[in-house]
C-alpha cells in the first residue's frame, strides 16, 4: 500500500469527525511517512511502520471519543455484569482442557519427561543391492520438526526422528530416482498445544554416499541444517523463520538458501554458487570458495574472459532487508551484497570479476579484499571504512551522507566530487597509467591513501 491509499483509506475511517481533527490526523500520519521516507526507506515499508489502516483509524476515533463514552461504557459493562460468571465460567473450563492435555501424558508416564519426548522414531530406506543406489535426490517437506541431512557412518541410508503422538512421517522412493520424506500432522488443537512443553523436535536423515543429485528442504518455522562431506548438483533450502546452516558443496548450479526471518549460515564450502536471501536476519559466509584458484597478473589479457573462463554458478548474491551480511574468507566470480538498513562487512576476499556492495543506511567495512575488475561500494547514509582493498580496473566509492575512509593497495587517478565535505587524497601524477577511482559524498569527508 502506498501512502495516498493509506491515507485514503484514513479519512474514509475517519470521515465523522469534525474536519479540523480530521485534517490534523491526515497531516500528522503524512509528515511521519514523509520523514521515514526521507530516511531512506522505501515508501511501502515505511507505510506499513504506521500499521494497518484500521488499527490507526480505531486510535484516532478512540482518542477523540468524548467524556461521555466512558460513562456509557461503564453502564455497559455494569449491565452485562450479571453475565460475567458465565464467561469466567468458560474459560476455566478452556483452561483446565489444557492443563490436562499437557499434563495428563507426564501423568501416565510417572512424571518422567525423558519418557514423552525425548523417545525416537526410526525408519531404514531400503537400499537396493542390485543398483548403485536407489536414489540420487532427495525432497523432504517437513512443517514441524528442525531438519538435518548428515553423512552417514555406514552404508545403510536412514532417518531418526522425535516421536510425537499423532505426527507421521513417511519415505517413498518414486520412478524419477528421488526420496520423498513427508510428515502429516493429525493432532488435534489441544494436542498441539500441550507439544510446547515438549521443546525443539527434530528428524536426522543419515545419506550413506557423498554426491546426490538434487536437494530440496522445505519446512514451516523450523531450523534447517546440511553438513559437511556431501555435494549436491543444486539444493534449495527453505524455511518460514528458522535458521539455516549450509555447509556442502555445489556441483552445478548455484544454491539458492531463503529463510523468512532467521539467520543464513553458510561455511567450509569448497565448491560452489549461492543466492541467499532472507527478511530480516543476518548471512554470515566464511570460507567459501566457489571456484578455483586462478593467478591474475592484472594485464589486459588477464581480464579478458574470466567470466567464461570459470563459466556459471561460481557467483554470490545475497539479498537482505535489515539484517546484516558478512564475509569472512571467500573466492568467488562474483559477488553481490545488497541490504536496505543494515550492515555489510568484507574480510579476506578475493574475487576475479566484480565485487558490489550496497546499503541505504548501513556501514560498508572492507578489509584485504581485491576484486580483478571492479569494486562498487554504495551506501546512502552509511560510512564506508577499508584497509587494503584494490582492483586490477574501475574502483566506485559513493555515499550520499557518510564518510569515505580507508586506504588502497595501490596508486590510483581519483575523481573526487563532495559538496560539503573535507577531501584528502593522493595527487593525481597525469600520467594516464593508473586505474580510476570514483570517489562520491555530499556532505561527508573523504580520506584515502595509498602507498607512496
Amino acid at each position: 500500500m502506498n501512502k495516498r491509499e493509506f491515507l485514503e483509506a484514513i479519512r474514509k475511517g475517519i470521515s465523522s469527525l469534525p474536519e479540523e481533527d480530521m485534517n490534523r490526523s491526515i497531516r500528522f500520519y503524512s509528515e511521519m511517512i514523509d520523514d521515514r521516507i526521507e530516511e531512506g526507506i522505501p515508501e511501502s515499508e515505511a507505510v506499513a511502520a504506521m500499521g494497518t489502516p484500521e488499527s490507526v483509524i480505531n486510535d484516532i476515533l478512540a482518542e477523540a471519543a468524548p467524556e461521555g463514552t466512558v460513562k456509557q461504557e461503564a453502564q455497559k459493562k455494569s449491565k452485562g455484569f450479571k453475565y460475567g460468571w458465565i464467561i469466567t465460567s468458560a474459560i476455566a473450563v478452556v483452561l483446565i482442557i489444557s492443563l490436562a492435555a499437557i499434563f495428563m501424558p507426564l501423568i501416565k508416564a510417572g512424571f518422567d519427561k525423558n519418557a514423552i519426548p525425548s523417545s525416537w522414531g526410526y525408519f531404514s530406506i531400503d537400499d537396493d543391492t542390485s543398483a548403485i543406489s536407489p536414489f540420487d535426490s532427495i525432497r523432504i517437506s517437513e512443517p514441524f520438526s528442525d531438519v538435518i541431512i548428515q553423512r552417514s557412518e555406514t552404508e545403510d541410508c536412514y532417518a531418526r526422528f522425535t516421536n510425537v503422538e499423532g505426527i507421521h512421517r513417511f519415505y517413498d522412493i518414486g520412478n524419477d530416482g528421488v526420496l520423498y520424506i513427508t510428515c502429516v500432522d493429525d493432532r488435534n488443537w489441544f494436542q498441539k498445544l500441550g507439544s510446547l512443553w515438549y521443546g525443539d523436535s527434530s528428524i536426522t536423515l543419515y545419506l550413506p554416499y557423498d554426491m546426490y543429485n538434487e536437494l530440496y528442504v522445505e519446512a514451516g518455522s523450523s531450523d534447517i541444517t546440511v553438513v559437511d562431506n556431501l555435494t549436491f548438483g543444486y539444493a534449495e533450502i527453505k524455511t518460514g523463520s528458522g535458521d539455516i546452516d549450509f555447509r556442502s558443496d555445489i556441483s552445478g548450479t548455484p544454491a539458492k538458501l531463503k529463510s523468512g526471518s532467521g539467520d543464513i549460515n553458510v561455511s567450509n564450502v569448497e565448491k560452489g554458487g549461492f543466492y541467499i536471501e532472507t527478511s530480516s536476519g543476518d548471512v554470515n559466509i566464511a570460507k567459501v570458495y566457489t571456484c578455483e584458484y586462478k593467478e591474475i597478473s592484472g594485464t589486459a589479457d588477464d581480464l579478458i574472459g574470466l567470466s567464461e573462463y570459470f563459466g556459471i554458478g561460481k557467483e554470490i548474491s545475497v539479498k537482505t532487508s535489515s539484517g546484516d551480511i558478512r564475509i569472512d574468507g571467500a573466492r568467488a566470480v562474483d559477488i553481490l551484497l545488497e541490504t536496505t538498513s543494515g550492515e555489510i562487512e568484507l574480510a579476506d576476499v578475493y574475487n576475479y570479476v566484480n565485487i558490489q556492495a550496497e546499503t541505504v543506511s548501513g556501514e560498508i567495512e572492507a578489509q584485504n579484499v581485491l576484486s580483478c575488475i571492479g569494486i562498487s561500494f554504495k551506501t546512502t547514509s552509511g560510512d564506508i571504512e577499508f584497509e587494503g582493498i584494490d582492483s586490477y580496473s574501475q574502483m566506485n566509492l559513493a555515499t550520499t551522507s557518510g564518510d569515505i575512509d580507508g586506504y588502497i593497495n595501490s596508486k590510483r587517478y581519483f575523481s573526487v566530487r563532495t559538496s560539503s565535505g573535507s577531501v584528502n587524497v593522493p595527487a593525481n601524477d597525469g600520467s594516464g597509467k593508473l586505474y580510476h577511482c570514483s570517489v562520491t559524498t555530499v556532505s561527508g569527508d573523504i580520506n584515502i591513501r595509498t602507498p607512496k
